[in-house]
Parts: structure tokens; sequence; C-alpha cells
């Protein structure tokens, strides 16, 4: 349902300097969509492991990126 502030709810989360002390290497924003499928996800996941330095060629599934994102 659009319009009842859940990006403003987000972005005041995500700027809180509580929140930003606890994920000291930064929060990463990234905008989905209403509609989106696994491919979609999976390309977003390997775009942030990149911008992250890291090596995103492993990553064949959701559950790939996660664990690659978690660590």
């Amino acid at each position: 349902m659009g319009g009842i502030g859940k990006t403003t709810l987000a972005k005041m989360v995500c700027y809180n300097e509580k929140i930003k002390t606890h994920f000291i290497d930064g929060i990463a924003w990234i905008t989905l969509g209403q509609s989106i499928d696994d491919s979609k996800i999976v390309e977003i996941q390997r775009k942030l492991i990149g911008c992250l330095e890291g090596d995103s060629s492993d990553v064949k599934s959701i559950l790939d990126g996660e664990n690659i994102l978690r660590s």
C-alpha cells in the first residue's frame, strides 16, 4: 500500500545514530520494487557483492548470495 510511510520509516532507521554505530561497516539502501523475481534478486546480490569488493562469480541462487553477504 503506497503512501503510508514505509520508505520514510526505513530511512529513519538507516540514518539513526544508534543503528549506524551498530552496523559499523555501513548500510546498503537497495530499491527492489513491488514485483521482483529470483533472478533479479540474484543480480542485485551480485552487484552488491561487487561493490563490497567481493567475488560474485559463485552466486547462482539467492541462498548463495545470502551466504556470501552474511560472511
